[in-house]
């Protein structure tokens, strides 16, 4: 089933769902560190069904390509509530 998005569809790099861009967090992985996205470099999304999702923390991992899942999921908690 296809759904109506305007603008433009992004897919989150944890549950593969795809959302209209301004659904998702915006994030990117630099000095194998996780913060928002700064407007340079690479970047990926993250839907808000996955703040919390246990699959989060290897994908992240996987982003980042780095083994410090706790460390990445501490920065995403600090991202989150900067956020709200």
């Amino acid at each position: 089933m296809r759904q109506n998005y305007s603008g433009p569809v992004r897919m989150c790099v944890s549950c593969r769902k795809r959302e209209a861009q301004n659904q998702l967090l915006r994030l990117q992985c630099a000095e194998r560190s996780l913060r928002r996205y700064s407007g340079t470099g690479r970047s990926f999304y993250l839907c808000p069904e996955c703040f919390t999702a246990k699959q989060t923390a290897k994908a992240l991992a996987r982003q980042c390509k780095s083994g410090e899942i706790e460390r990445l999921l501490n920065e995403l908690k600090e991202i989150i509530t900067d956020v709200r």
